[in-house]
C-alpha cells in the first residue's frame, strides 16, 4: 500500500489521504477528502477502516510525514484497544523509502526528492510545476473560490505521487535484488557499487607503519628537515653556508645583564662559631623580561651561592637562598606568556616561536605549558576567592558550553556577576555542577531554559532573548500560523514598554513596578486562548510553566532580563576552544579555566590583565589600591 498525505502544516490539518494498492492482481487508487478541519476525523475513520480490511498491510511512504500522520491520528482521536493494536502494527510495518535510500543509494539528481528521482526514472507529473508548496496554493484557492478545478488538481497530484512512489519502489527492489544475488552487477545495468569508486590515497599525515626496519630507515631519510640539514647542504653552497652560520649562532651564550654575588657569613647559623670553611659553589640563571613603558627587553640574571661547613658542629649551610623553587623563568616572562596564551588566545607553540624570535631564548611548547601550570597554581587561591564572592553575592548569570578533552565531549560552565567571572569544568552536562556550586547562593540566578537550573533553590530569571528568538524562528518557519503570530505579537507588545523603561531609568524596581499589572493581564489573556496548532499550544504551556521566572527582574534592582552577561564570558572560552582543538586533558583545561577566570574578572572590573599579572599580586582589590 503506497500512502501519500496532503496537509496544511500551519493549521495542523490533514485534508487528503491517498492510497494506492498493488496486490499483484489489480491496482487501485483510493482518495479521502476533507472540506474542512471538522471532517478530518471522518476521513481518518474511513481510511483506517479501509486499511484494516486488508490482510497484513505493508504501508510504503516517502519521508517521515506520513508516519507522523499515523502517530498523530492515534493520539488525536479515540480508538478501541483492538484498533490501537492494529494501528501500532501498521506503524511498525511501515516502510520509509527515503530512509532506505539515504546514505545507501546515490541517484544522479540534485536532491533525494520524489520529484527529482521520479523524473530520473522517466515518470512525469501532469502538472510540470507540481510540488508541495504548489499544492498549498491550490488548496488555498479552492477554499476561497470553491472552484472544483483546484480540487481535481489536488486529487490527481496526490494519486500521481502514489504512482511515482510505486514505480520508485519497484526500481529500488531491482537494485537490492542485484545486491543480494552477487557483488557483480550485470553489464547492461547502470548501477555502480561505491566500493569500486573508492581509492585509498597512499599519502596521509602521521608516521606510517612498516613491516621491515630497513623501510623505516629509508622513510626517515626522506623527511624534509633531514634532507635539508644533511643531504642538500652537500650540493648546495648557499644551504651549506646558512646551516654553518646557524650552528655557530646557536653556540653563542646569551649575555648576562646582572650578576648577584653571594654574601659572606661571619659565623655558623647554628652554633654561632666563627671557624667556617667553603664547601662548594653554586649558581642559578634567571631568564626574564624587563618591561617598561618604552618597551620590553630580555633580562638575564646570574645568582651565585657559596656553600660552607662549620668547623665546630659540622653542619653545612649556604651563603644565600635565592630561590625557593626550581623555576628558571622570571615573573615578567611568565606574565608575558600567560597574557598571550590566555587573553590573546595564541597557541603555546606560536608563543614559544614569538619569544624565541624576539628575545633569543630557546623555549618550546612544553616549557610554555609548565609556565601555565606554575601561574595556575599561583592564582588558585584567588580563583577560590572569586568563587566565594560570587556565591555570597546577590546576582549570578550562568551558561554552559561543550569542550573537547582528550577527544571526548565535556562541558565548561560559566558563572558571572557584573564584576566577577568563574569557569568550572565538568565531564557531563548534568545539573550536579551548578547545583553544587550554587547550594549556598541566595540571590537571583539569570540563565537560559536548560532544565538543570530549575532544581536550584533560589530566585530565578529566565533569559527573555532566548524565548523571543525561539518563538521568532518558529514563526518564520510557519509564516501562515496566525495563532503563533498572536502569541509573538502579544509578548512583544508586553515587553517593548518594559525595555523602554529600562533604557530610560535602568534596572530599578521603583520604575519597573508599574509593568506588573501588564504582566498579569498578559497571562490572564493567554489562559483564555484555545489554540489548535501544536506549536502555539507548546508556547502557551511554556510561558505558563515559566511564569514565575520570566519577570523576576521587575522585583529587584540590577537584575537583567537577558543572559548576555554570561554569554559574553562563554565566548572567551569558545575562542580558546578553537585553539586547543581537543589537545588537552582534564588537568590542562582546569589550569586554563583558572587563568581565564582571573583574566575576565580583570576585564569585568576594567583592569588591564597584563598589568595585573606583572604586579605579582593575588588580590585585585589590593592591586586597585596601588594603581
Amino acid at each position: 500500500m503506497y500512502l501519500d498525505i496532503e496537509g496544511i502544516p500551519d493549521k495542523d490539518f490533514y485534508y487528503l489521504i491517498g492510497i494506492r494498492i498493488n496486490d499483484n492482481m489489480e491496482i487501485s487508487q483510493h482518495s479521502f477528502w476533507a472540506n474542512n478541519i471538522s471532517e478530518e476525523e471522518g476521513i481518518w475513520r474511513e481510511c483506517f477502516s479501509f486499511i484494516s480490511n486488508v490482510e497484513t498491510p505493508i504501508i510504503v511512504c516517502y519521508g517521515s510525514f506520513e508516519i507522523r500522520f499515523l502517530k498523530r491520528m492515534k493520539s488525536r482521536y479515540p480508538h478501541t484497544n483492538n484498533e490501537l493494536e492494529k494501528l501500532d502494527e501498521m506503524i511498525a510495518n511501515s516502510i520509509n523509502l527515503l530512509k532506505v535510500i539515504y546514505g545507501q543509494i546515490y541517484f544522479p539528481t540534485f536532491s533525494n526528492s520524489l520529484k527529482d528521482i521520479g523524473n530520473y526514472f522517466g515518470y512525469r507529473w501532469s502538472e510540470p510545476d507540481a510540488s508541495g508548496i504548489r499544492s498549498l496554493m491550490w488548496r488555498s484557492k479552492w477554499e476561497v473560490t470553491n472552484d472544483n478545478l483546484f480540487k481535481l488538481r489536488l486529487l490527481k497530484y496526490n494519486a500521481e505521487d502514489c504512482e511515482a512512489l510505486e514505480m520508485l519502489t519497484h526500481n529500488i527492489n531491482q537494485i537490492i535484488r542485484h545486491e543480494d544475488k552477487s557483488r557483480e552487477i550485470p553489464e547492461e545495468s547502470n548501477v555502480i557499487h561505491t566500493e569500486s569508486l573508492k581509492r585509498e590515497s597512499p599519502y596521509h599525515w602521521g608516521e606510517p607503519k612498516f613491516i621491515m626496519p630497513e623501510l623505516k630507515f629509508i622513510n626517515k631519510c626522506s623527511y624534509w628537515d633531514y634532507q635539508r640539514d644533511r643531504i642538500y647542504i652537500r650540493t648546495n653552497p648557499f644551504l651549506k653556508k646558512v646551516v654553518k652560520k646557524k650552528s655557530k649562532k646557536r653556540r653563542l651564550p646569551l649575555p648576562i645583564n646582572k650578576i648577584i654575588e653571594p654574601s659572606i657569613p661571619l659565623h655558623c647559623p647554628k652554633c654561632r662559631s666563627t671557624p667556617i670553611f667553603k664547601n662548594g659553589y653554586h649558581r642559578k640563571m634567571l631568564y626574564d623580561l624587563k618591561i617598561s613603558q618604552s618597551g620590553i627587553k630580555r633580562w638575564i640574571e646570574k645568582y651565585e651561592t657559596i656553600h660552607y661547613i662549620c668547623g665546630n658542629c659540622g653542619i653545612t649551610f649556604s651563603s644565600d637562598n635565592w630561590f625557593n623553587t626550581k623555576h628558571r623563568y622570571g615573573w615578567g616572562l611568565i606574565s608575558y606568556i600567560i597574557y598571550h596564551v590566555i587573553e590573546m588566545s595564541i597557541p603555546q607553540a606560536a608563543v614559544a616561536r614569538i619569544i624565541n624570535q624576539l628575545f633569543g631564548y630557546s623555549l618550546h611548547s612544553g616549557k610554555i605549558s609548565r609556565s601555565k601550570t606554575q601561574a595556575a597554581e599561583y592564582y588558585f587561591e584567588m580563583y577560590e576567592s572569586i568563587k566565594q564572592k560570587l556565591v555570597n553575592g546577590k546576582l549570578i548569570h550562568a551558561d554552559e558550553t561543550k569542550a573537547n578533552v582528550d577527544g571526548k565531549t565535556a562541558y565548561v560552565w560559566v558563572f558571572t556577576s557584573l564584576e566577577e567571572v568563574i569557569f568550572l569544568y565538568s565531564e557531563t552536562r548534568e545539573g550536579e555542577t551548578p547545583k553544587s556550586f550554587l547550594k549556598e547562593f541566595h540571590g537571583v540566578l539569570v540563565s537560559d531554559f536548560y532544565s538543570a537550573y530549575d532544581s536550584i533553590d533560589c530566585a530565578q530569571q529566565k533569559c527573555l532573548i532566548h524565548l523571543i528568538r525561539d518563538i521568532n524562528d518558529d514563526a518564520l518557519k510557519q509564516p501562515f500560523n496566525k495563532e503563533l503570530k498572536t502569541v509573538l505579537h502579544k509578548f512583544a507588545k508586553l515587553l517593548k514598554p518594559i525595555i523602554e523603561t529600562i533604557d530610560r531609568f535602568g534596572l530599578k524596581k521603583y520604575f519597573l513596578n508599574k509593568h506588573k499589572n501588564d504582566v498579569e493581564l498578559f497571562f490572564r489573556d493567554l489562559d483564555q486562548y484555545d489554540f489548535e496548532t501544536e506549536i502555539a499550544l507548546k508556547y502557551k504551556k511554556r510561558l505558563i510553566k515559566c511564569r514565575d521566572k520570566l519577570f523576576t527582574f521587575l522585583n529587584h534592582d540590577g537584575v537583567s532580563w537577558n543572559n548576555n552577561n554570561a554569554e559574553h564570558a562563554i565566548k572567551a572560552f569558545a575562542r580558546m576552544r578553537r585553539i586547543l582543538g581537543g589537545n588537552t586533558n582534564a588537568k590542562g583545561i582546569q589550569e586554563y579555566l583558572i587563568l581565564l577566570s582571573v583574566c575576565h574578572t580583570c576585564k569585568y572590573k576594567e583592569i588591564n590583565f597584563f598589568e595585573f599579572l606583572r604586579s605579582g599580586k593575588k588580590d585585585i582589590e589590593s592591586f586597585i589600591k596601588t594603581t
